[in-house]
């Protein structure tokens, strides 16, 4: 099936060590170093819920279907010259005792510095019951083992990892500020394994960037206002394109400590996640990005998903945008046109422009071949199953142009780049196929606006 011939892919197959990477000098790297006096006043200045994205809560809707919701929140940190990678998923909450054929399963999965792998998994209802999450914002947690669904986003600071080391047991807790948890090592099956045997986390995040422009701009949802329906598979949402965090993170017997560092946070949701797809963000540059108070921000993402609207039920989409200077610039099938030709693993190029013709935007992006790991990623026939490989350590240069004018041109070696599903066999040229019924719904202008307005309080 599917899922066997996937475990067969030249980027599952790789070696998944932890080799060590050539990096560049600390002195080599050109970093924003704001004053404290900057990031105190531009925090001061800034709600929280100014930069609150649609799609922020919890999606599930109690129907007997297949289901999942994933999150993933990217924390860089530059003094250490590495990343790590929180994944939450929760699968088919619904469970009347008779359909035996779900995968009802809580995973936490993370990626740690040079591409190391942390991964744990509670299956079945009697095992996910403490799983809660809020329908109205961007809050949620669990506990491996507990039976009930106690109040965790209530709880004061600390108080979650004490608990959880009074009972020796994993679990998390995940705000859009606020961040703790604790994860030891589970034996699974098939790879990717383990490469350390615990992880503990805490920390503070304050959105800059949502999506769609600057702290005092209507935050968009990024895949469109038909994502207030239950239409694409999956659904997709960049929750907060740049913020900040400071705190700790120990992977296994190493703690880092950070102040300010790049935040990125994204979520998916609906049956499973596309039959193919690319991605690359970034939000830390070594250069291009202007010493100010307004971050730059990019996020790239293509996939074969599926769709009612389009001839065959599939249609190949991507989108390339950039928060950077205080504007937001996007390519995509909404605005214009993308096309991309990307390696099976290595090499990522994509490149597109709104229909006026006024702004092009050009990504190229490249990693080691021995590079990545191999995460899990829901599917639609197998759960929770080996499905894409993931690295921090790519370089990328990104080319912005409005009318002729190069307006910005970043660069920078801590790139996140991920290739999924499948078949790779081959590099994947293609150009956005979007169908002209999703096309001309989709740019129906303010109807986004009055969609999600209308439509948050049943899928917030």
């Amino acid at each position: 099936d599917r899922c066997r011939r996937l475990f067969c892919h030249p980027i599952l197959t790789m070696s998944s060590s932890t080799s060590s990477h050539t990096r560049r000098s600390v002195t080599q790297r050109l970093r924003r170093n704001k004053s404290r006096a900057v990031v105190a006043a531009a925090a001061a200045a800034r709600d929280e819920n100014n930069v609150r994205t649609p799609h922020s809560g919890y999606h599930y809707d109690n129907t007997p279907r297949r289901f999942f919701e994933g999150w993933y929140w990217r924390v860089t940190m530059p003094s250490h010259e590495t990343s790590f990678a929180l994944i939450y998923s929760r699968e088919d909450p619904f469970d009347d005792g008779d359909n035996k054929d779900t995968f009802n399963s809580v995973g936490v999965q993370i990626m740690g510095p040079n591409d190391g792998y942390l991964a744990r998994e509670a299956r079945g209802a009697d095992n996910t019951q403490s799983f809660w999450a809020r329908r109205n914002e961007l809050a949620l947690g669990f506990v491996f083992g507990a039976q009930n669904r106690p109040p965790l986003g209530q709880l004061p600071r600390g108080a979650l990892l004490s608990a959880l080391d009074a009972r020796r047991t994993s679990g998390f807790s995940a705000t859009a500020t606020r961040h703790e948890g604790v994860l030891d090592a589970m034996e699974w099956p098939n790879e990717p394994t383990c490469t350390v045997s615990s992880a503990r986390w805490s920390f503070d995040t304050t959105p800059v960037l949502g999506w769609g422009g600057g702290a005092h701009d209507r935050q968009k949802a990024t895949a469109g206002w038909l994502a207030a329906l239950p239409v694409f598979e999956p659904h997709w949402q960049v929750l907060m394109a740049h913020g900040t965090s400071t705190g700790t993170f120990t992977w296994g017997d190493t703690t880092y400590e950070f102040e300010d560092a790049p935040t990125y946070a994204e979520k998916n949701w609906g049956g499973s996640f596309p039959r193919k797809w690319f991605w690359a963000q970034c939000n830390d540059w070594t250069s291009g990005a202007s010493d100010d108070a307004a971050p730059a921000s990019v996020t790239l993402a293509g996939a074969t998903r599926a769709s009612p609207l389009s001839a065959g039920g599939l249609e190949d989409v991507a989108i390339l945008a950039v928060h950077v200077g205080g504007a937001y610039y996007e390519v995509s099938p909404m605005v214009g046109t993308v096309s991309w030709d990307v390696s099976p693993w290595g090499r990522w190029h994509a490149s597109g422009s709104t229909s006026d013709g006024r702004v092009q935007i050009t990504l190229d992006a490249e990693c080691a071949q021995e590079a990545g790991v191999p995460l899990r990623a829901p599917t639609a026939d197998g759960g929770l199953a080996t499905f894409c490989r993931d690295t921090f350590h790519g370089d990328v240069r990104v080319v912005v142009k409005e009318d002729g004018v190069v307006v910005a041109e970043l660069q920078s070696d801590s790139c996140a780049l991920e290739v999924g599903g499948g078949p790779w066999w081959s590099t994947w040229r293609c150009e956005t196929a979007m169908s002209e019924v999703t096309r001309t719904l989709l740019r129906l202008d303010g109807v986004d606006a009055v969609a999600e307005d209308l439509l948050k309080t049943v899928f917030p």
